[in-house]
């Protein structure tokens, strides 16, 4: 009787009038109803009622749900494929990796794949999983999924036609090329930044590698040729201990844990 009255207090994420697809954030600790004011299959904008602290509330905390959604960062040959585009949210012109959302039945590397293929035409065999965030701690946003796709080529079916609203067009960057695009801010979403941001740094090598590792490194990625992750600890980029500097290897290449 006990799980059948806590049922009956969960949320739906399919309420009258809620058009959203995804589901319903639930804090069991924290959260003691939701409210929806605005639903897309895609987004929503609701109002929760959260309980902060033993005599603590907030009866209007927005909450903004988004679609689960990938980011991947490309790479063709030896160089890396991002997108020049324009968005509602942006002032001006940004950079951005491949990405869009993740369907109903799909996973996330599913999703990954079926982006790369339908806005630029390609298919890798060579992924790496590079994490996955939340947008906003306290106000939500969705979660992404990054990842990187090396060793790209031409798939059999092509591009989507039309697939796009926004006007985009694909432009090509070395590897310098790409890191100074990043320090110059030119990704303009948090989410792309993060996941160029880590891509690089797992593509990078120290320039002083730390002889004090014990571990043997650990292969990243399918065949084990995109890259290594040097030490376990993440010392790498430990900037008390050493300074680095990043040197992006090519697709053929390894990234050691020695100098």
């Amino acid at each position: 009787l006990m799980s059948i009255c806590f049922l009956n207090l969960l949320p739906s994420s399919t309420e009258a009038g809620d058009a959203y697809r995804g589901r319903q954030h639930w804090h069991r600790n924290m959260t003691r109803a939701v409210k929806t004011l605005a639903s897309t299959p895609f987004a929503r904008c609701q109002v929760h009622t959260v309980q902060t602290g033993p005599h603590s509330q907030v009866n209007d905390w927005l909450w903004f749900d988004e679609r689960e959604h990938v980011n991947i960062l490309v790479r063709l040959g030896e160089d890396f494929v991002v997108f020049e585009q324009n968005k509602y949210g942006l002032h001006g012109v940004s950079l951005a990796p491949v990405g869009g959302f993740i369907d109903d039945g799909e996973t996330a590397q599913d999703a990954a794949a079926r982006e790369l293929r339908e806005e630029m035409g390609l298919q890798s065999a060579d992924w790496v999983s590079l994490g996955s965030w939340v947008t906003s701690a306290n106000r939500g946003g969705g979660r992404v999924h990054a990842f990187f796709a090396d060793r790209c080529e031409s798939h059999p079916l092509g591009k989507r036609p039309g697939f796009d609203l926004e006007e985009q067009r694909e432009i090509r960057l070395s590897s310098r090329e790409l890191f100074e695009a990043l320090q110059a801010n030119r990704f303009q979403e948090v989410k792309w930044a993060a996941t160029v941001a880590t891509a690089l740094l797992l593509l990078s090598t120290p320039r002083d590698a730390n002889k004090e590792l014990d571990n043997k490194p650990e292969v990243v990625g399918a065949g084990g040729s995109v890259a290594e992750i040097v030490g376990a600890g993440g010392s790498v980029a430990d900037g008390k201990r050493r300074r680095w500097l990043p040197r992006i290897h090519g697709s053929n290449d390894h990234v050691s844990s020695r100098a």
